[in-house]
C-alpha cells in the first residue's frame, strides 16, 4: 500500500491560504448589510425605482455611531419619474429615543421646519437640502443626489412612501423633551442625548456635567432660550437629565452638587440654578441672577412613568375595576333615562289635564244653568224649592219617561 506524504512548507501554505480566506470572509460578512436592514430598501418606492442591486452599507462622516447608539445604517439610491436621484439613508438604533437625538443632532435649527406625523408618517424636520424623520428606531434622510436643488414636493412624496413601508409606531418625542416649558415653540431647538459624549459635544466646555454618569439608561435634553418674559428677556438654556431610577438620580445629585461646591470655591464657572425635580436634574446657564434661573427651571415638571419589563401583574384587578365601572356606568344611565321618562310623562300628564279643565271650566262658565246652590247643580228631591211651572216635568212627561 502506498502512502502520500507532504512536507511541512506545503502544509505551511495550505495553512496560511484558508487564514487568509477566513479572515476576507469574516470581514465581508461584518461589512455586509444585514437581512433584516436590506428589507427596509425595496426595489421601488411607487414611481420611485432604484437602479442598485441592492442597500449598500454607509459608514457616517459626520458623527459617531456609539454616540447615538447606531447599531446599524444602509443607503439606496432611487430615481424619480423625471429622472431626478434621491439617496434614502436609514440609521438603525437601539431605541427610539435614540433615534430621536439622532435627528436632533442633524437637525439645524436656522432653516428648517417641523413635519407633522401627518405630513410623512414620522416626526421630523425638513429643509431646502433634504427631509428627515423618525419611525420606531430608525432615523431616516432623503437628500437628492450631488446636493441638487429637490423638488419639495417630489422629496417629501418619497419620504412619505418610505415611512408606510416602515413597521412599527410613529416616531415622536420622547416624554422628556415635552417637559421642556414651551416645547413647541422651541422643538426645532431641541437638542436630545442619550450619551455622555453626545453631551459634550452640545455643551462643549468644561463645565459641571462632566460629572454626570450616563450608564443604565440615562437621557438628557438640551435647549437653547432667546430673551422673553420666561426668562427676563435674558437668553438661557436650559438643560434637563432623566435618570430611570431615585438611586442613579441620588447619585448623580450627589457628584454634580460636590463639584459644584468645588468650583464655586475655586471661582470657577457654575449653572446659576441646579436643582432635582423627581428623577430630574435640571441646570440653568447663561442667566445673570440665581431668581431668574430658579424661575426657569421650576417650570420643569416631573411625572412618573412606571413601566414593567414582563406582564402587567395587576391585569387581572384592572379589569374588575374597569367590569365595576361599566356596571355602575350603565345602572346610573338607566336610572338617568328612567328618571327623564318619568318626568316627562308627568309634564305630558299635567299639561294635558290641565288643559280639558280649563276647557271645561269655561264651557261651564259660559252657560246659562239653574241652580240653588251657588253655581252648583242640585237635585231638588225634598221639593222645598219652588220651581217656576215651566222648569217642572209634567204628568205626561213623567210617563212618557
Amino acid at each position: 500500500m502506498r502512502f502520500f506524504k507532504f512536507d511541512s512548507s506545503f502544509l505551511m501554505r495550505l495553512f496560511c491560504i484558508t487564514v487568509i480566506c477566513g479572515v476576507f470572509a469574516a470581514a465581508s460578512a461584518f461589512g455586509a448589510v444585514s437581512k433584516e436592514m436590506k428589507g427596509l430598501f425595496p426595489i421601488r418606492f411607487g414611481d420611485f425605482r432604484s437602479q442598485e442591486n441592492t442597500a449598500r452599507e454607509i459608514q457616517p462622516a459626520d458623527f459617531t455611531a456609539q454616540d447615538y447608539a447606531v447599531m446599524e445604517s444602509a443607503a439606496r439610491r432611487y430615481v424619480a419619474p423625471d429622472s431626478t436621484a434621491y439617496v434614502v439613508e436609514m440609521f438603525r438604533t437601539d431605541s427610539g429615543s435614540a433615534a430621536f437625538s439622532l435627528l436632533t443632532a442633524k437637525s439645524n435649527p436656522s432653516n428648517q421646519i417641523p413635519l407633522e406625523l401627518n405630513d410623512v408618517g414620522g416626526y421630523g424636520f425638513a429643509n431646502a437640502n433634504e427631509v428627515m424623520f423618525v419611525k420606531d428606531k430608525l432615523f431616516v434622510r432623503l437628500k437628492p443626489e450631488n446636493n441638487a436643488a429637490p423638488d419639495d414636493g417630489q422629496v417629501t412624496a418619497l419620504a412619505r412612501l418610505v415611512a408606510a413601508s416602515i413597521d412599527g409606531e410613529a416616531g415622536g418625542v420622547p416624554v422628556l423633551a415635552r417637559h421642556l416649558p414651551d416645547w413647541e415653540q422651541i422643538q426645532n431647538r431641541i437638542k436630545y442625548v442619550v450619551s455622555a459624549p453626545a453631551l459634550g459635544n452640545i455643551v462643549n466646555q468644561d463645565t459641571v456635567l462632566d460629572a454626570l454618569n450616563f450608564t443604565g439608561g440615562t437621557e438628557a435634553v438640551v435647549v437653547d432660550y432667546d430673551a422673553s418674559a420666561a426668562t427676563d428677556n435674558q437668553a438661557a438654556r436650559l438643560i434637563i437629565v432623566e435618570h430611570l431610577t431615585p438611586q442613579l438620580a441620588t447619585d448623580n445629585f450627589n457628584r454634580v452638587s460636590e463639584l459644584i461646591k468645588q468650583r464655586r470655591e475655586q471661582g470657577a464657572g457654575v449653572p446659576s440654578d441646579f436643582r432635582r425635580t423627581g428623577n430630574y436634574l435640571v441646570f440653568v446657564y447663561g442667566v445673570s441672577d440665581a431668581e431668574t434661573g430658579a424661575t426657569l427651571a421650576k417650570r420643569v415638571r416631573y411625572e412618573q412613568d412606571v413601566r414593567w419589563l414582563g406582564d402587567y401583574p395587576f391585569a387581572q384587578e384592572r379589569a374588575e375595576r374597569q367590569y365595576t365601572m361599566m356596571t355602575i356606568s350603565v345602572l346610573i344611565g338607566s336610572l338617568k333615562t328612567t328618571g327623564i321618562a318619568v318626568t316627562f310623562c308627568l309634564l305630558v300628564g299635567i299639561f294635558v289635564g290641565g288643559t280639558v279643565f280649563m276647557r271645561r271650566r269655561s264651557q261651564s262658565a259660559a252657560a246659562d244653568i239653574f241652580t240653588d246652590a251657588g253655581g252648583m247643580v242640585r237635585l231638588n228631591i225634598d221639593e222645598l224649592t219652588k220651581l217656576p211651572a215651566s222648569k217642572l216635568i209634567g204628568d205626561g212627561d213623567k210617563q212618557r219617561s
